[in-house]
């Protein structure tokens, strides 16, 4: 599922979670514009890639046939809000073993009865 796949980059690569989380304010302002612009761009590919799969499923009649790009946003967002939490309760646990909840979560939202 891709929301295992997707925590278990997170949990590998979390410094690259904590640049994305932080592109704002004053961390944005120091960071080389190149770097910002290529973890944008990876973000973006990402999302993309998220929202291709949701539009498969759609057609698959699997979930709703609503917008796949919000569908895209609001997993991404249930997978990095597990992420945060995981980072400030200090990594005591595989980020991965989270998948199940967070596919839960949305499949039930998202999911055609």
């Amino acid at each position: 599922k891709i929301t295992r796949v997707h925590l278990g980059f997170l949990e590998q690569n979390k410094n690259f979670f904590k640049i994305l989380q932080s592109l704002s304010g004053e961390y944005k302002r120091e960071m080389e514009k190149e770097l910002t612009e290529r973890v944008i761009k990876k973000n973006a590919n990402y999302l993309e890639l998220v929202q291709h799969l949701i539009e498969e499923a759609i057609k698959k009649k699997q979930i709703k046939p609503l917008d796949a790009r919000k569908l895209a946003v609001i997993l991404v967002g249930i997978v990095h809000s597990l992420t945060i939490n995981w980072i400030s309760q200090g990594e005591k646990y595989p980020l991965f073993e989270d998948h199940s909840l967070a596919w839960e979560i949305f499949w039930n939202g998202a999911r055609l009865n």
